[in-house]
């Protein structure tokens, strides 16, 4: 109980209060005010729709099929169907029946975690009318709930998703939004493909560079026009919260638009170059398609994509990094017939290769017994890279054991390639140096064991060691 005096001296002070002052206790009772929401219909097409327990704003934008999209018809979409982007891509089919859905994120970051949010969450449809895209945004973090109900929702009778870098990115990303808002949808029920490993292995060695707008410029031909680079559209957001006009979020919502019609664009070339080999022109693309099926192991279908390079000239380091592959894969199922006559070519034809002639070497000791030419190809190599042999004594050994069995037939991409580099990968359009750019192998410390342990090898075979 407050003591009288108390009770007087409070009773007095709150006569004393300034015109508009109000006390705790009376702001307590009353009702919280609910800010307004800006008015994004204003200049982003779109309205105001309820999902689950609260509201976000929906924008819907059709893509018709009589237009291209740069150089390609929107129209080649009619023919992507779930089951056959899961069978070229060796994808897991959950059996159930949907839609594809292509789906790109914008967020508040990339740093991920429970405080990144994806304010715009955009989902491809491709539809009979045309291709649709609905964009989800919140224009507020407390309709984060509405928002993510509704994409939940709208991946609900998903047969297969398409995302770009989604599987490091954005479906890590919205399983943990789900979470916080509870909303029902298990992400990993739906087959996924990520169609940037996919881009990698097709466009980059050529092109280098793998983002998706610089690949929508550089495969589809289509140049945008008042696009922002996407390093900036987290700090368009927070303008947007702090009370910037809507405007400033009308290059985002763009942006989104596009990266999906061009992910959908680039889903359909990808799946055409895989399914039909014959529609293969470029040879970057041709050995993208076979490296794709020698890594699970589908050797004929590599074999049918390569033949066609038989019969083709050589021109440029593509040629023969495709000769390497098709000639282990002849090698693989013993038509070393086959394979000496693409070594000899590209010996012959090609740029100085000393995988070629590693090759040469291994089937001039092995199958001709011609030990002499087979020394001259490996001492070229030393003298390329101007490194001296080492004749030293060595033990003696079987042929088996001092065989080092290491496979140079394979191309394979700079480890720097294989790592997630979340900021270049989504958004940077800069050309990296060309994945291809080298042709000869390092000099490593396997590399001269290898080499030395032939020449050894060579020398005793022939009587006359150091030469």
């Amino acid at each position: 109980m407050i003591p009288e005096d108390v009770a007087q001296k409070l009773k007095r002070l709150r006569k004393s209060l300034p015109a508009g002052v109000v006390s705790a206790s009376e702001l307590a009772r009353k009702a919280p005010a609910v800010p307004e929401l800006p008015d994004m219909s204003r200049f982003v097409p779109g309205e105001v729709r309820t999902g689950g327990e609260g509201t976000c704003f929906v924008s819907e934008e059709w893509f018709p099929f009589d237009v291209c999209f740069g150089n390609d018809p929107l129209d080649s979409l009619r023919h992507l169907d779930s089951e056959g982007l899961i069978q070229s891509f060796g994808l897991k089919s959950s059996g159930a029946s949907g839609r594809i859905l292509f789906l790109d994120t914008e967020t508040t970051g990339l740093a991920g975690g429970s405080g990144t949010y994806a304010f715009l969450v955009g989902i491809g449809s491709i539809e009979a009318e045309g291709f649709r895209v609905r964009q989800f945004f919140m224009r507020d973090y407390d309709e984060e709930p509405g928002q993510m109900a509704a994409v939940a929702e709208e991946l609900g009778d998903c047969a297969l998703l398409v995302t770009y870098n989604g599987a490091a990115f954005d479906l890590p990303l919205l399983r943990t939004r789900f979470v916080f808002n509870r909303a029902r949808l298990n992400l990993t029920d739906i087959p996924h493909l990520d169609l940037l490993p996919v881009a990698r292995r097709l466009w980059k060695p050529r092109h280098g560079g793998a983002s998706l707008s610089f690949l929508e410029n550089k495969i589809l031909g289509n140049e945008r026009e008042g696009d922002i680079p996407g390093s900036l559209i987290p700090t368009l957001y927070f303008h947007f919260l702090r009370g910037a006009s809507p405007r400033t979020l009308v290059p985002v919502f763009y942006h989104n638009r596009m990266d999906i019609v061009a992910l959908a664009a680039l889903t359909e070339r990808a799946h055409r170059l895989h399914r039909d080999p014959d529609s293969i022109e470029d040879h970057w693309e041709r050995l993208g398609v076979a490296r794709f099926h020698c890594a699970r192991g589908r050797y004929p279908q590599a074999l049918q994509v390569l033949r066609p390079i038989e019969e083709h000239a050589p021109a440029g380091r593509e040629w023969q990094l495709c000769v390497r592959l098709l000639s282990s894969l002849h090698k693989r199922e013993g038509n070393l017939e086959r394979a000496s006559k693409l070594w000899w070519r590209a010996h012959a034809e090609g740029e100085f290769d000393p995988l070629i002639r590693v090759e040469l070497a291994k089937y001039l000791e092995h199958s001709v017994r011609d030990f002499g030419k087979a020394r001259e190809l490996v001492l070229e190599i030393f003298a390329h890279y101007e490194v001296e042999p080492d004749h030293g004594e060595t033990d003696e050994v079987s042929e088996e054991e001092e065989e080092v069995h290491y496979d140079y037939s394979e191309w394979s991409l700079p480890k720097r390639e294989a790592l997630p580099v979340y900021r270049i990968d989504r958004e940077g359009d800069e050309e990296d140096e060309r994945a291809d750019s080298a042709l000869l192998p390092r000099w490593t410390e396997r590399f001269a064991r290898e080499l030395n342990h032939r020449l050894r090898r060579l020398e005793r075979k022939l009587g006359s060691p150091g030469g």
